[in-house]
């Protein structure tokens, strides 16, 4: 016994498996882009953590010269400075009209090209204020004075603790510095595998104590 087969029947079911496999390949992207996106952040984190140490090693050895603990942290939050975020202190517009006319004459493979070969460098104004202005902020004699000379978005996130032994008789003892950070994870979709904004983490360096043998910091 024969069977008609409508074309148009045939057509359809075509139609349908392209359209799923359309579907399983959106679906299989993104998945992967969440991964990458997993990735990324993870590495952040592991940077972040770096830096904390870093600052938690340099305000240690501000410590341990003899500094007082204002000046520890500012130590330890220009140590930080990676991990700020947005500088919004002193606020400035970026303008530069060569980089805008190589954006609107160059194709992007060529203006990546000019960059990366050296022949077309942009400048960073944001470099240029904080070599100005680091100098000044460490000078700032109080926390207010110190905000308006520069400040960063995410610099109240870090906190800098002070764990060193003070007193009669802690010569020989070792300088300690913990950095802390509520470290804000901005990469989109974090929340695939975070559920929170922020994630907790910490840096801390000991170095030997030798200010007491020639410095009384009365405990500031």
């Amino acid at each position: 016994m024969l069977r008609a087969v409508c074309p148009f029947g045939v057509r359809m079911k075509a139609a349908d498996k392209t359209g799923q496999s359309m579907i399983e390949a959106c679906l299989a992207i993104l998945i992967i882009c969440l991964i990458f996106a997993g990735i990324f952040q993870v590495s952040q984190i592991f940077v972040a953590r770096e830096i904390l140490s870093y600052s938690a090693s340099r305000a240690a050895r501000a410590r341990t010269v003899g500094f007082n603990k204002w000046m520890v942290r500012k130590v330890a939050r220009v140590g930080c400075i990676a991990n700020a975020g947005r500088i919004v202190e002193p606020a400035y517009d970026y303008s530069d009209p060569g980089i805008q006319d190589a954006v609107a004459t160059y194709g992007p493979g060529e203006l990546w090209e000019n960059v990366m070969g050296g022949s077309l460098q942009p400048p960073s104004t944001q470099v240029d204020i904080e070599v100005a202005r680091i100098p000044e902020y460490l000078w700032a004699p109080t926390p207010a004075q110190a905000k308006y000379v520069l400040d960063y978005e995410d610099w109240d996130s870090i906190s800098v603790l002070d764990l060193t032994p003070s007193g009669p008789g802690v010569v020989g003892i070792l300088a300690h510095i913990k950095a802390q950070q509520d470290y804000p994870m901005k990469v989109p979709a974090h929340g695939a595998f975070y559920n929170s904004d922020t994630v907790e983490l910490e840096g801390e360096a000991y170095l030997d104590n030798h200010y007491p043998l020639y410095l009384d910091d009365d405990n500031l």
